[in-house]
């Protein structure tokens, strides 16, 4: 028999004079995973029922939520099997046939319906895009796509490059985006650094050429600023790889004003995949908490 341990530490928290306690979301994960690991005639492991309120929330949210918590599994381990076995395919990132027709009505150089009309690049994400929240990989929460609501981004377009795995984005910006006067804030500068690494990462899974199947996220980002930026710019920002090992993605970019023109910042970034049994976990945490949302909260 397989016992599942957790602190009392962590007991539950009631709230007010009503008669369901309110329990931590790591608890119900706690009590139903303890749950899973027993067999239909066996009891709880005695951490998973000291007391009494906390196994009896346990069992309702195990009684509401078991088959979802099991579909959640299969869909997780069938969607890493499905990603094993399919081909790269690169069809998923292109969001537009024809994106230098959209940038037409705009007053750019030369170099951005070079970039556009290029055979070699995919195009990944238009304003347009953003807005209407077609992509799959963003929602309205998404911090680009309030920035351009605000106009304090008036334009992004991203193209990806699937022979140089290079991510090139146009970022025209807004005005009130700045620190000191007319001067683009540093965080801004940072902010768009960041979200170019996480385009190239999500242009390399699609293409199969991560080590890792499932997401990474940013541990660690060093951006040298070298320019001062005004407001109302048009940016330049290439992502490419630096180096790949295991769970860890290390990439490099640089910010300037066109192909040849001004190096505004230039950084480096690793980014690093979840072990297995921490993206389950939160697979299941996301679950329960879409479910329950008043009964449980996630931590």
């Amino acid at each position: 028999m397989r016992h599942c341990w957790s602190s009392p530490a962590r007991a539950v928290r009631t709230e007010g004079t009503g008669s369901e306690p309110r329990v931590s979301g790591s608890r119900i994960i706690a009590q139903a995973v303890c749950r899973l690991s027993q067999d239909s005639n066996q009891l709880l492991p005695r951490a998973c029922a000291y007391d009494p309120d906390q196994q009896a929330a346990a069992n309702k949210v195990w009684s509401w939520s078991r088959k979802n918590i099991l579909a959640a599994a299969a869909t997780l381990l069938g969607g890493a099997a499905t990603y094993l076995q399919q081909p790269a395919r690169l069809e998923g990132l292109r969001v537009s046939a024809s994106p230098e027709e959209e940038l037409r009505s705009k007053q750019y150089p030369a170099w951005v319906y070079e970039l556009a009309s290029s055979p070699a690049e995919t195009s990944m994400l238009t304003s347009n895009t953003l807005l209407s929240e077609e992509h799959p990989m963003l929602k309205r929460d998404h911090m680009f796509s309030a920035l351009l609501r605000h106009d304090m981004v008036e334009d992004m377009s991203v193209f990806y490059n699937v022979e140089q795995r290079r991510v090139s984005s146009v970022i025209k910006l807004g005005n009130e985006i700045c620190g000191y006067p007319r001067i683009v804030h540093g965080g801004l500068t940072a902010a768009v650094v960041d979200e170019c690494l996480g385009f190239l990462m999500f242009a390399l899974k699609h293409q199969r050429a991560l080590p890792f199947w499932g997401p990474a996220y940013t541990v660690h980002l060093e951006v040298d600023y070298k320019n001062k930026i005004q407001a109302g710019r048009l940016l330049l920002c290439e992502v490419e790889v630096e180096s790949m090992e295991g769970r860890k993605l290390w990439m490099k970019a640089m910010v300037r004003d066109g192909p040849e023109g001004k190096v505004y910042a230039t950084a480096r970034a690793l980014f690093v995949a979840p072990k297995t049994q921490r993206l389950i976990r939160d697979g299941v945490k996301l679950v329960l908490h879409k479910l329950f949302p008043s009964s449980a909260s996630v931590e």
